[in-house]
């Protein structure tokens, strides 16, 4: 899938999210990273909205309550028992990354490679611009109930379609930081033999405390699927995953944004 931003809904079938705004629930204002992706982070979070070129592998959303990010939403409820307040109103972006390796030659879409190196090079950054990582989940207890996000710049970043690199090289770089990331795969999976996460690695992303979320059965054109087919490929999605990680899984990624 390009490097584009994102846009999510969660996992229950008697809540479907639109593809346009719902009242309440967060708003994105889509754009592209710049190439230097602190100071587009920084410049996105000041305005509500982002544009510029395209950075490799990496897209950006700016997401504040009161209208739904465009490919991202969710369903059902986590029963956090957070404390309760007045609805939190900051916008908060998110980075979306592929394949944290250098592109192989001939790839077809060079743009959803970050070499291992830039992306260290970007979470440094980032954390010495006063940024931190949180999950949609906490998002959403700060977007309804006022959880509070931690000191400092909140930021979510996100890793699509289950690389195998996000487990070997974006890991250790969170984890040094302390940070965590939102992992969204497919039900069908990559395979391990294509350079795909395994089961056990998935389990290894959990434990470090990042969040699962999923695209779905596959990462297929959901605009042009059957009604009856995108009922089962939604909900029976978070719930297949729910049992095979033991986990919850509440936010849904549009592959492609669509």
């Amino acid at each position: 899938m390009p490097a584009a931003s994102h846009s999510s809904s969660m996992g229950s079938p008697a809540r479907r999210a639109p593809r346009g705004p719902v009242a309440g629930a967060p708003r994105a204002a889509v754009g592209a990273t710049a190439a230097l992706i602190a100071a587009a982070v920084v410049a996105a979070a000041g305005c509500g909205s982002s544009s510029g070129p395209a950075s490799a592998g990496t897209g950006l959303s700016v997401v504040s309550s009161g209208h739904a990010a465009p490919n991202v939403s969710r369903s059902g409820s986590t029963g956090a028992t957070a404390p309760s307040g007045p609805p939190g109103q900051a916008p908060v972006p998110i980075l979306m990354y592929h394949v944290i390796a250098p592109p192989p030659a001939g790839a077809p879409f060079p743009g959803l490679y970050v070499t291992p190196s830039e992306f260290a090079e970007q979470m440094r950054a980032l954390k010495s611009a006063g940024w931190h990582a949180v999950t949609m989940d906490q998002l959403h207890a700060y977007w309804q109930r006022g959880a509070p996000l931690g000191a400092g710049k909140p930021i979510v970043l996100t890793f699509d379609n289950g690389y195998r690199s996000q487990y070997t090289q974006a890991l250790p770089v969170l984890r040094q930081l302390g940070w965590v990331g939102d992992e969204n795969i497919q039900l069908s999976g990559l395979p391990p033999s294509q350079g795909g996460l395994s089961p056990q690695q998935v389990r290894g992303l959990i434990a470090a405390g990042w969040e699962l979320d999923t695209q779905g059965y596959s990462h297929a054109n959901l605009p042009s699927l059957r009604t009856d087919t995108l009922l089962y490929r939604d909900p029976a999605t978070h719930t297949m995953l729910q049992q095979l990680y033991d986990v919850s899984v509440y936010w849904f990624y549009y592959p492609s944004g669509d």
